[in-house]
């Protein structure tokens, strides 16, 4: 769900990533984005390579509020190499899995040089909220 000019806009599509909204509106300036579905990883993959949009990897963003099941390798490294340089407010908010099970299934050194990464921006906040019943009964927040 999302909002232009205060209109409220849902859109049903579970592949749907903040890069598609980014290249629809390339001005855009503030982005909160809120899905219950993990980011494809495949569609992001190949960014770094894909020279036929470069507005894709230079962005007129500087806010970004994010919300979403878990952020995958790709999308973390996207995020890292080409969003977090030039925003100025950057909020995570990873739900349905906890801080433990997402280190364990990105790996801890890649997870430990995205979240450096995130000390370049001010304010930038990361959190993690694991579903209901999980074993561990408790948040963690950086």
């Amino acid at each position: 769900m999302g909002s232009i000019n205060n209109e409220m806009l849902i859109l049903l599509d579970t592949e749907l990533t903040t890069l598609n909204i980014m290249n629809i509106c390339p001005h855009l300036i503030s982005l909160t984005y809120h899905s219950l579905y993990e980011f494809p990883d495949i569609s992001v993959k190949d960014i770094p390579s894909d020279n036929t949009n470069p507005k894709r990897l230079d962005s007129s963003l500087k806010e970004l509020k994010l919300s979403a099941p878990t952020i995958p390798y790709h999308y973390a490294t996207y995020l890292k190499d080409y969003l977090v340089p030039h925003v100025n407010v950057l909020k995570i908010n990873i739900n349905d899995i906890d801080v433990f099970d997402w280190i364990e299934g990105f790996r801890l050194d890649n997870a430990v040089e995205f979240l450096r990464s995130l000390s370049q921006v001010k304010p930038a906040s990361i959190c993690w909220e694991p579903y209901k019943h999980n074993d561990r009964d408790y948040q963690h927040g950086i």
